[in-house]
C-alpha cells in the first residue's frame, strides 16, 4: 500500500543518486566515510531524517550511479526538513564533497512492500545490495502482480537465508522517470549473492507445484514490466 497521500500523514523516502569522475571515486567515497557520513548522522540525530541507507557502487558506471542514499521520513510532511537541507547542502554533500561528485537525481518513493528475517538480522559490512530498476506498463496492474509472483520469492529467498532482507520503492510520481519501482535487495555476503540462481530455482520450483496460478503469469511479466541497469553494491560504514 501506498502511504503517502493519506493526508501527509503516512511515511515517504527521498532516494538521491551521485555521480563522480572514476578519477574521483577513491577520494569521494574516502571523505564520505570519514566526513560525508558523520553530516548524516548529525542531521539523523536531529530529526531531520528517521533514518537512511548509503549505498556505494561496487563497479564503475556511466550509465547508473556511484553512490545512493536513500532517507527515510516518518510522514511526507517531514520531507519539508530535507528541503531545507539541500539549500546550503545540494544533496546532502558539503562544499568540499562537491568538488569530488554531483548530485544526479532526486525521488520521492513509496516503501510499499518490504520483507526481512528479523530486525536487526543483516550484517551491513558484509551485506551485498543488488539494486533493480524498472518501469511498468500499469501501476495498477503491477500492485496486483508483485504480491502474487514477486513476493513469494522474495519471502523464500529470505526464509532459505541468501537475503536478509528486501525494500520495493514505487515512484511517488505516476509520470516519473527514469524508473517506476526501484528493487533494494540486501544479500547477506558475496557468497550467498552467488547462490541467487540456486536458490532462485528451488522457489520457483515450489511455486510451480503449490501455486496454479503462478507459471501462467510468469509467462506474462516481460508485458508487466521492463528490467532496468541493474548495480551491484556495498554500504558505506561510517569510519
Amino acid at each position: 500500500t501506498s502511504f503517502a497521500q493519506e493526508g501527509g500523514t503516512g511515511p515517504i523516502n527521498i532516494i538521491i543518486s551521485y555521480q563522480c569522475p572514476p578519477a574521483n571515486r577513491p577520494a569521494f567515497r574516502e571523505h564520505m566515510e570519514k566526513k560525508g557520513l558523520a553530516l548524516f548522522e548529525q542531521w539523523k540525530r536531529e530529526g531531520i531524517f528517521a533514518d537512511y541507507l548509503p549505498l556505494f557502487n561496487s563497479f564503475v558506471d556511466q550509465d547508473t550511479w556511484d553512490m545512493m542514499v536513500v532517507l527515510s521520513f516518518n510522514a511526507y510532511v517531514e520531507s519539508d526538513k530535507w528541503k531545507e537541507i539541500e539549500q546550503k547542502f545540494p544533496g546532502g554533500l558539503s562544499a568540499e564533497a562537491l568538488k569530488l561528485a554531483s548530485p544526479k537525481n532526486t525521488y520521492m518513493a513509496d516503501l510499499t512492500w518490504q520483507g526481512s528475517k528479523k530486525a536487526g538480522d543483516g550484517d551491513r559490512s558484509k551485506a551485498l545490495y543488488f539494486v533493480i530498476p524498472y518501469s511498468y506498463s500499469s501501476r495498477g496492474d503491477y500492485h496486483k502482480y508483485f504480491p502474487v509472483y514477486v513476493q513469494p520469492q522474495f519471502d523464500g529467498w529470505v526464509t532459505e537465508g541468501v537475503m536478509s532482507g528486501y525494500s520495493i520503492f514505487l515512484n511517488n510520481h505516476a509520470t516519473g522517470k527514469p524508473w517506476d519501482v526501484l528493487f533494494v535487495l540486501e544479500y547477506r555476503d558475496s557468497e550467498s549473492f552467488a547462490l541467487r540462481d540456486v536458490v532462485k530455482q528451488k522457489i520457483r520450483d515450489g511455486l510451480r507445484r503449490d501455486m496454479p496460478v503462478w507459471p501462467l503469469i510468469h509467462a506474462l511479466k516481460h508485458s508487466i514490466r521492463e528490467e532496468g541497469e541493474t548495480i551491484m553494491s556495498t554500504a558505506l560504514l561510517p569510519q
